[in-house]
């Protein structure tokens, strides 16, 4: 780089940058770099010891401009050289620092004794731990000669012009003819003077101008808000401002000779070096972000433009870095990408659609933001209701749209909080309910925003409707129980005297077969009662262990009877089927009821299929279908192939008393009792169904964990147990009581009896060999049969006791219950209507219980 190239305000600035950037104190002043730049520069340098003078150096530029040779000169003190007097110098200085100038004006003797004018700019600089003086001296001798000339033609021309007043006034005919030519000269020599005059005002002007560019150029860099470094071409600092040392902790001695990477925290990369050092070395700047760590081990964040500094040839000699700072503003980026990841944690954990819906005053509207949850509950992407939010309103249930349009509208109008529920059809899937909630406000161009959110509330909607399906069930329940106890005992009494007329007639043939009738029917009245109160019922009445498979094989035949020739059964039965723990009569009930409806779904003939098989259900399956439960179950699977059901009727149909049938035909409560027993089963039932594609009823019942036991099967004719042991009989229904007194005492037990609670303490009280309480749950007065049992065994610990009841409320309640004792009795409770071998098996089992 030629100083001779550059504008001359930069030359002076320039030159002692460089050297600052060049010296290294590892080599002395004769750094290669430096001394190459310091031999070929045009500008006059030398080298001055400051406390000698001596001259340790100088240029080629100082030894033509001195005439010594370059190695007489470093044997000379700037003493020789200057023609001022230590006083002078010292005055000079003075001078400069009231100017504020940096500069200094000598005069200094050339070899052939000329006198030169000089203008010297000179700072210690630090050589090899040495201090020298670098001194900078421009020639100015010809633009001081030159204002000299414009200062002396300035005299001469005042003078002229008061001779010439002078002449005019004594001789006037002569001065005009003088004038004439005289005038001529002066204008002239005026111009010329007055283009010297201020040819040399700018010169001085631009040199002044100069040494305030110098200054302020030298106190921005030392000033400067940026980190200012300088490197070698191999990267070797050779300069650092006041704010490196400010930023970093490293002094100026510290970075010398140091690679920038001294600062790496090691946060990047080699790829990111090796694309720094790429770009810089090809000649083009490079910007980018750093990750530094300081003195004392702190880290800090800087933004950086890194540039290669070419000679003439075009080849790199160094690297100059200006860096800024930007800790704490990473530190509010930091923060914010934080509170950003913050949000987005909170919207994607949020159960459900966080939005902004906008509602322009034309009517139009759109959703300004929405979460990624928006998928999720209304099928869209994100970017399809930005600028309209028809797309929203499209999946509303078309019964729905108005009611809530209505809201939206008030909510605007009286900027009143927005709640409402409603469903969507989605793509593919039937309805689904959603809730939303939202908080408007008004916008200054009259546009309404609402901040709110919208949830999947389907789940809870299905189990509010099993809440509601539960409580009409229950409300059944306990309509048939209270009225299943007194036709219980009806029927009790009729089975009872039947039985014992059963065997007075035995030896006439057609009264015998008119009785087995009347007990066949009074049998069929027992079973319909003990469906009724299968309502009421929330536990299996009796659990074994069954093979599924084998129990639909038992009931292929039957099955087939309840439907019509025109209608075909296919069983497709997998192979190792799990074993289930069920009450076996729920399970027929079940299935023939679900028969039964694909007759009727199918009148024109059709295809039934029942078919089974192993399931595991997993969470996604769950979340899809609420009230089900992960793990293994065995599925029950019965399809048919008629006319299928609406999505309102499939709503409603597990409702008691709901039938889509002529009611000469059903009665509504069929597919209750299948949802009854299901739910008592621990399982789950899915319905799908297809208008004109046939329905499929699914039962999913828990795998049972505990190995199947084989059962001695039961002979055909059963012998009724008997006994001789004494047994107190307690009912207030007069007609039981005594059919229990007579069967018992045919089997050769004693009996006593009583009709209620209290009679029976007091016949237990009197009578110590009774051996067996037999009562009834349900009787007047302060005392049922759990009750008595209560009292019994806190008086009679060693008593045994059996209880009968057609009612089950409070069975499920004891069974549940923590006292082990009641429980004992509600699980072994004799359920009402029974027959005499139910009772004898019942009462023999009691009385041999240890």
């Amino acid at each position: 780089m030629d100083f001779h190239t550059l504008p001359a305000k930069h030359c002076f600035y320039l030159a002692i940058l460089m050297a600052i950037a060049l010296v290294s104190p590892r080599a002395g002043y004769a750094n290669p770099t430096f001394q190459e730049a310091f031999d070929k520069q045009i500008s006059i340098m030398l080298l001055i010891e400051p406390t000698t003078g001596n001259i340790v150096d100088a240029n080629q530029a100082a030894s033509k401009f001195y005439g010594y040779p370059r190695d007489y000169l470093r044997t000379m003190t700037i003493q020789e050289i200057n023609t001022l007097t230590p006083e002078q110098v010292a005055e000079e200085r003075k001078q400069a620092r009231i100017e504020g100038r940096n500069f200094f004006i000598f005069r200094h003797r050339v070899a052939d004794g000329e006198i030169k004018t000089v203008e010297v700019h000179s700072v210690p600089l630090d050589f090899g731990g040495r201090t020298l003086l670098y001194s900078i001296i421009r020639d100015i001798s010809k633009e001081r000669a030159l204002l000299q000339d414009i200062w002396h033609y300035q005299s001469n021309l005042e003078q002229m012009v008061e001779a010439q007043t002078h002449i005019i006034e004594k001789k006037a005919f002569q001065t005009v003819i003088i004038m004439g030519g005289s005038l001529i000269f002066l204008l002239c020599l005026v111009v010329l003077l007055i283009f010297a005059l201020k040819r040399g005002n700018q010169a001085r002007k631009k040199a002044e101008e100069k040494e305030v560019s110098l200054r302020k150029l030298s106190q921005a860099v030392e000033q400067s808000p940026a980190t200012v470094i300088i490197t070698d071409a191999n990267g070797l600092i050779e300069y650092v401002n006041p704010k490196f040392e400010e930023i970093t902790g490293y002094s100026f001695d510290d970075a010398l000779g140091q690679n920038p990477s001294m600062l790496s925290s090691g946060q990047k990369s080699k790829e990111e070096y090796k694309e720094l050092w790429q770009t810089i070395l090809s000649g083009n700047d490079w910007q980018g972000e750093f990750r530094n760590r300081r003195k004392d081990g702190t880290l800090y964040w800087e933004n950086s433009i890194i540039s290669p500094i070419k000679a003439p040839d075009g080849s790199i000699t160094n690297f100059l870095a200006v860096k800024e700072d930007i800790t704490e503003r990473k530190k509010v980026e930091e923060t914010l990408r934080a509170n950003e990841e913050l949000l987005s944690n909170l919207t994607a954990q949020a159960p459900g659609l966080l939005y902004q819906y906008l509602l322009r005053p034309d009517g139009t509207s759109c959703f300004p933001y929405v979460s990624d949850a928006v998928h999720e509950i209304f099928g869209l992407a994100p970017e399809s209701i930005k600028e309209n939010a028809d797309a929203v309103f499209a999946t509303g249930h078309p019964e729905e749209a108005e009611k809530i349009a209505q809201k939206i509208i008030q909510s605007a109008e009286n900027l009143t909080p927005w709640h409402d529920e409603f469903r969507v059809i989605l793509s593919g899937q039937p309805s689904s309910w959603r809730e939303g909630r939202a908080i408007p406000q008004r916008l200054e161009d009259g546009s309404t925003l609402w901040h709110g959110f919208i949830t999947n509330i389907d789940q809870r909607k299905h189990l509010e409707e099993q809440v509601r399906r539960s409580q009409k069930m229950e409300a059944v329940g306990l309509l048939t129980g209270g009225i299943a106890h007194d036709f219980n005992n009806i029927l009790g009494i009729i089975l009872g005297n039947l039985e014992l007329l059963q065997r007075m007639v035995s030896d006439n043939e057609k009264a015998s077969k008119r009785v087995e009738k009347a007990l066949n029917g009074a049998k069929r009245g027992a079973k319909l009662t003990r469906r009724l109160l299968s309502f009421s019922r929330k536990v299996p009445e009796e659990v074994i262990l069954t093979q599924v498979n084998e129990f639909i094989g038992s009931l292929e035949d039957l099955i087939a009877k309840s439907l019509m020739a025109s209608i075909n059964v296919e069983t497709k039965l997998s192979v190792g089927l799990w074993p289930v723990e069920i009450d076996p009569s729920d399970l027929e009930d079940a299935i023939l009821n679900l028969s039964l409806n694909a007759r009727d779904a199918m009148p024109d003939g059709g295809t039934l299929t029942v078919e089974t098989s192993n399931v595991t259900l997993d969470e996604d399956y769950v979340s899809q279908n609420p009230g089900s439960k992960v793990g293994d179950f065995v599925m029950i699977s019965l399809k048919d192939t008629g006319v299928g059901m609406s999505t309102e009727v499939k709503e409603k149909i597990l409702e008691p008393f709901f039938t889509t049938k002529d009611q000469s035909k059903g009665t509504g409560l069929g597919l209750s009792m299948v949802y009854g027993f299901v739910q008592r089963s621990n399982g789950h039932l899915k319905i799908i169904s297809e208008i004109n594609k046939g329905t499929t009823f699914r039962i999913y019942l828990p795998r049972a964990l505990k190995e199947e036991q084989n059962e001695q099967g039961a002979s055909e004719e059963v012998t009724l147990p008997r006994g001789t042991e004494t047994i107190l009989v307690v009912d207030d229904e007069q007609a039981l009581l005594d059919i229990a007194v007579s069967q018992l005492e045919e089997l050769g037990y004693k009996t006593h009896s009583a009709f209620n609670g209290k009679e029976a303490l007091r016949v237990l009280e009197d009578n110590s060999d009774i051996d067996l309480l037999f009562s009834d749950v349900i009787m007047p007065d302060d005392l049922d049969g759990y009750q008595l049992a209560f009292a019994v065994n806190e008086t009679h610990s060693n008593l045994k006791v059996l209880l009968a009841s057609g009612f089950t409320e409070k069975r499920e309640a004891y069974i549940k219950g923590d006292n082990k004792y009641m429980a004992a009795l509600a699980t072994n409770l004799l359920k009402k209507p029974y027959t005499q071998s139910e009772m004898a098996q019942a009462i023999r089992q009691a009385l041999d219980e240890e």
